[in-house]
């Protein structure tokens, strides 16, 4: 889909700890990020940050003709002096959401803005599952579910997205099973416009941190 409706999907295979082919590449960069923890699992920790970073104006751009190569930006790490990073939940790090979906405010977390070179992937040696831990695949969604489809109807997500992602990622991964549960919108400009979904949500912003949705201790419950 088009970036301003990236919709994020977790995958778990059956027996597997960690959800998302990605996930453990920056669960040691990033403190795991709960949300709607027990009241009973959640921590002090007066000093963090309680509002959501904006995106920022990035550094240098290097093109190849009309193709962009790589870019130089600031991403929002979580300060690991501050809060240990941890693969489980500890209640220190997450945000609520509210009676329509959207994004509340932050607790446990301490930016550290770092600038960071970001590379075109689809310009670069193909990456391999095996071996990086994840990799880039074509997935003409315009062609398998047609030009019709509506990213904004939860009830299309469901029926026809998620099936659709199932089985890209059972052949990625040679998994014999394979679930495709709970997803977000984000899109900056529906967000600032108040855009519904079909369902009532919000449409949320983009989340300017570095993260990961699940931990060890979150993705089995939710599956």
């Amino acid at each position: 889909p088009h970036m301003t409706n990236m919709h994020r999907l977790r995958f778990l295979r059956r027996g597997a700890a960690a959800a998302a082919v990605a996930a453990a590449t920056t669960a040691a960069a990033a403190a795991s990020f709960g949300r709607n923890p027990p009241r009973a699992d959640r921590k002090d920790n007066s000093a963090s940050s309680k509002s959501w970073p904006t995106g920022k104006d990035g550094g240098s751009v290097v093109m190849r003709g009309d193709e962009l190569m790589e870019v130089e930006a600031s991403l929002n790490y979580q300060d690991a002096e501050k809060v240990a990073p941890s693969l489980v939940r500890n209640g220190l790090v997450g945000t609520e959401r509210n009676s329509s979906g959207g994004d509340m405010e932050l607790y446990g977390v301490h930016f550290q803005p770092t600038m960071t070179t970001i590379k075109n992937a689809r310009a670069m040696e193909p990456t391999r599952l095996s071996r990086e831990g994840f990799e880039l695949r074509s997935h003409d969604v315009a062609t398998e579910l047609g030009t019709d489809f509506d990213f904004y109807d939860d009830n299309q997500i469901i029926q026809r997205y998620y099936p659709s992602i199932e089985k890209l990622v059972r052949e990625a991964t040679g998994a014999s099973h394979v679930y495709a549960f709970d997803h977000n919108v984000r899109c900056a400009g529906g967000n600032k416009s108040g855009k519904t979904l079909k369902s009532g949500s919000a449409v949320q912003a983009p989340a300017h941190i570095v993260h990961t949705d699940y931990t060890l201790t979150s993705a089995p419950q939710r599956l």
